[in-house]
């Protein structure tokens, strides 16, 4: 009996020894694909970190743009507005000289009433 147990004992201690290699297999597989796991992550962390930074960059020279782009229209309204205020001043100051000049010249007199003969005509059309 005693090879029996001690052949029991041997495939007993086998069988352990066997599972406890599958198991060593299984966790150096696992640490292995965790491993990988971590180097994706840590890839995928920088890519989505450029990405938002040249978002970021990409944004802020739009804001940047339309900023110039407002204060450019901004003067050009100013300028516009400028050149709009000081012709009409001139075209003021002319039309003011042309009326000074055509009273001056020319004698303001009432506008006569119409004939009696045109009346007269006016009576017939109707």
């Amino acid at each position: 009996m005693a090879d029996s147990d001690g052949q029991k004992l041997k495939d007993c201690l086998t069988s352990l020894s066997d599972g406890l290699r599958t198991e060593i297999t299984r966790t150096t597989n696992l640490e292995s694909t965790f491993t990988t796991l971590q180097f994706k992550v840590t890839e995928l962390e920088q890519r989505f970190t450029d990405q938002v930074q040249t978002l970021s960059t990409a944004h802020e020279l739009k804001f940047q743009h339309l900023d110039t782009a407002i204060q450019q229209l901004n003067t050009q309204v100013k300028e516009s507005h400028l050149s709009v205020s000081t012709q009409i001043s001139e075209l003021t100051a002319e039309l003011r000289a042309t009326l000074t000049a055509l009273r001056a010249s020319t004698p303001i007199t009432s506008p006569s009433p119409p004939s009696n003969q045109r009346s007269d005509q006016y009576k017939y059309m109707k």
